[in-house]
């Protein structure tokens, strides 16, 4: 990860940091002026995975750009099944997190998205014919896939652009068609964020549901106790933290977004403010 170095900023400069982005989606940074920090991302990982795509693909690493793609696939599933166990009250976060860490086959990941997503919605999903699939008429996305893993085949910019296309339109569509009215639980801490009921889009908003379990594991990991900086790329909200029917962005759009500010991955906002130790 690179950014801008939020204690350089303060003296009216701007230096870039360097760190390496964990599964517990945080990052520890340094600044060649030796300022330590950690920035903690309030995406969901399959955001971060379609941000890795349009990096790797501005610099014409294509098969790169494509796998990130259809990781992000996957980890759009089990955001959506987290969520849907979140809505039907599950709130023992340890434990869906548990459930996850072990749940290695892509195959199981799927059939519970699929459970989850009939139970949502009353319909079938990721089946020809269905209203979310990743099928077309000119491309399917898990045979590419299946070409690129098991036969070597290199994409090319035109395949990716489309299965770009096919899954931000995936993604997106089911984000906008999902709402879930979510009644916080006043017993549980995790969730009092949530301090009325409302309608949300429950899948952009688990980073902070689970956020409290995450900020954990920081400080569990975190002996120099240094400043925690939250960032969220609001751009990577395919449809917006509301499901209120807007434009969902080609891959191709979202490209141009990146080109812009490749550099640096991130600038901790003014009034961001460094996590304390309570």
């Amino acid at each position: 990860m690179t950014g801008y170095c939020p204690y350089c900023k303060e003296k009216g400069h701007k230096q870039i940091a360097y760190g390496l982005l964990n599964n517990d989606n945080y990052s520890i940074l340094e600044c060649p002026k030796g300022h330590s920090f950690i920035i903690y991302l309030q995406n969901n990982k399959y955001e971060w995975l379609i941000r890795n795509s349009l990096n790797a693909f501005i610099d014409r690493y294509y098969l790169e750009s494509f796998m990130a793609l259809y990781q992000a696939i996957e980890q759009f599933r089990v955001s959506f099944i987290q969520g849907s166990y979140i809505s039907h009250g599950q709130t023992r976060l340890r434990t869906i997190d548990k459930m996850f860490s072990t749940m290695l086959d892509s195959t199981q990941i799927l059939g519970s998205y699929k459970s989850a997503y009939l139970l949502e919605t009353g319909e079938l999903v990721d089946l020809k014919g269905s209203k979310h699939t990743l099928f077309t008429n000119k491309l399917s996305i898990i045979k590419l896939r299946n070409k690129i893993v098991h036969q070597g085949y290199y994409p090319s910019k035109k395949e990716v652009v489309a299965s770009g296309n096919i899954i931000i339109n995936y993604i997106g569509s089911v984000e906008q068609s999902i709402k879930v009215n979510v009644n916080p639980n006043p017993h549980n801490p995790r969730l009092v964020k949530l301090s009325s009921p409302v309608d949300i889009n429950l899948i952009n908003q688990l980073p902070k549901i689970m956020q409290p379990l995450n900020t954990e594991k920081i400080k569990r990991h975190n002996p120099k106790k240094l400043d925690v900086f939250p960032f969220e790329d609001t751009t990577l909200h395919l449809s917006g933290l509301i499901s209120n029917g807007s434009k969902i962005p080609s891959f191709e759009h979202l490209v141009n977004i990146r080109r812009k500010n490749k550099i640096a991955e991130f600038e901790v906002d003014d009034d961001s403010s460094a996590s304390d130790d309570d």
